[in-house]
């Protein structure tokens, strides 16, 4: 029998929190929306979207958000902690 190659494994979107916050180990305690973003594996647009909504009924709440001077950042506490709350708290069937 022939060793499997190392070959990734496709990420599932339930893997995505956890992918997010491996990522956010080296950043620093405040990050511009770009970065934010990036992270989070949303768009700059959903960010700048989501913060000027606010918590919409039935949409996701954005996570929180400091202004420095008038730019926006996003702490890093702040981050995880959004990425927690869009965890699944049970089971759910995947057709």
């Amino acid at each position: 029998m022939m060793a499997r190659a190392n070959v990734p494994r496709k990420i599932s979107d339930r893997d995505v929190p956890s992918i997010a916050k491996e990522m956010m180990a080296d950043l620093p305690l405040l990050v511009d929306t770009k970065k934010a973003a990036e992270v989070l594996g949303v768009s700059k647009a959903f960010l700048d979207k989501s913060r000027c909504d606010g918590v919409l009924k039935g949409r996701t709440a954005p996570p929180k958000f400091v202004r420095v001077e008038g730019r926006v950042f996003y702490k890093k506490s702040s981050l995880i902690q959004w990425l927690e709350s869009l965890e699944e708290k049970s089971a759910t069937c995947e057709n």
